[in-house]
Parts: structure tokens; C-alpha cells; sequence
């Protein structure tokens, strides 16, 4: 993949602050989130866990 200003993608880059115990939960939560959020849209290319 290749990003450039003239390219039709965006690249979103979430940052989040949590205690190393809680870091899968969120991760979970937040994929999950996503898919929702995604599911059946176009131009989805991946959730990284």
C-alpha cells in the first residue's frame, strides 16, 4: 500500500493510555468497535490487532 496526498486513502492512527492489565480488553473492545462500525463498508482494508 502506498499513501500519498493523492491518493484516496486515509490512514487513522488511534492512541490510547491504559494499565498493561486492561491492554487486551481494550484492544477487544476496540476491534470489535471497529467491525461494527465497518462491517459491509467500502475501502475497509484491516483492523490490526
Amino acid at each position: 500500500m502506498h499513501i500519498s496526498r493523492e491518493g484516496q486513502l486515509v490512514t487513522l492512527i488511534n492512541v490510547f493510555e491504559t494499565k498493561p492489565e486492561q491492554q487486551q480488553e481494550l484492544i477487544d473492545t476496540w476491534v470489535r468497535f471497529v467491525e461494527s462500525v465497518m462491517e459491509g463498508g467500502p475501502g475497509k482494508t484491516a483492523v490490526v490487532k
